[in-house]
């Protein structure tokens, strides 16, 4: 499967705490890896620094062994960026 899967991660009212949420995104991320994708783009949308964030995905990127991942980061979450994902909950968008 060569098209990009990117997981959007709305941490802007984010009310769980920061393992429940990487466990929650682990799961599906495992989900779609046994679905044959080998490359995901992970989109987080706050304000924050690198620091108050990175352990909403710290597990992912130290689990992660045969997938390509990139990150990016942006403040707000625009409409052409949700446009066509699927909510998995309600801080987590999916594009396949």
């Amino acid at each position: 499967m060569a098209a990009e899967c990117v997981f959007i991660i709305n941490l802007q009212n984010v009310r769980k705490q920061p393992e429940e949420v990487c466990q929650i995104i682990k799961n599906k991320f495992n989900e779609l890896l046994n679905f044959g994708h080998s490359k995901f783009k992970f989109i987080i949308v706050t304000g924050k620094d690198l620091s108050d964030w990175i352990d909403y995905v710290r597990c992912i990127i130290e689990y992660n062994i045969s997938a390509t991942i990139t990150i990016d980061q942006m403040n707000e979450l625009s409409e052409e960026v949700a446009e066509n994902a699927t909510s998995v909950s309600d801080f987590l968008l999916i594009k396949t």
